[in-house]
């Protein structure tokens, strides 16, 4: 039910009630995604050893997730950034967070809001490649799914290090519908 008030958002907010037609049902919605993952699929971005340099067919390689981030305000650019195992752990986070803001940057000068983008920082505890050379890379990936969801996909499921989000949130976002809200005490 969140997903179609999130679209719902999205289109008002582009001011074009226009752009779908009858009312949108989580159906809809799902379609809506599906349509989505095939509109912008996740776009690997590769990097040489120890370096945070963007190659010069980053742009070209992400032109579809610019366009989707076009088409769906309300739609969260997730960047993936994962090391080879060489190096020691903290290098390696802190390189994965150096390539997926090189990313970041990127995709920004391009037109992509900062607030659409969240980061999942892996280090070299994502997962496995057959190379290092495939380790070595920022995977872009495009969602309309809730925060928490993001989160709990890269944190939990995907044993990144980090995730970091351009734009503050709540803690109900975080936590999701059917969680216990965090209580402050003193």
């Amino acid at each position: 039910m969140r997903l179609v008030s999130i679209l719902a958002a999205a289109v008002l907010a582009a001011g074009s009630a226009t752009a779908i037609a009858g009312p949108i049902t989580a159906e809809r919605a799902a379609k809506h995604d599906r349509d989505a993952a095939v509109t912008a699929a996740p776009t690997d971005v590769f990097f040489a050893t120890g370096s945070a340099t963007l190659a010069p067919d980053a742009t070209k390689k992400l032109t579809s997730i610019v366009r989707w981030a076009e088409q769906h305000p309300c739609g969260t650019i997730v960047l993936d950034a994962h090391t080879d195992p060489r190096g020691g752990a903290a290098y390696n986070v802190g390189l994965s967070a150096r390539r997926a803001e090189a990313v970041r940057d990127l995709l920004v000068s391009l037109g992509v809001k900062n607030e659409q983008i969240a980061m999942g920082l892996y280090g070299e505890a994502g997962p496995r490649r057959d190379t290092f050379a495939m380790d070595r890379r920022v995977t872009a990936r495009v969602t309309t799914t809730p925060i928490y969801e993001i989160v709990d996909r890269s944190v939990t499921f995907g044993d990144a290090t980090a995730v970091v989000l351009s734009r503050p949130v709540s803690i109900a976002e975080l936590e999701g519908p059917n969680r216990p809200a965090a209580v402050a005490t003193r």
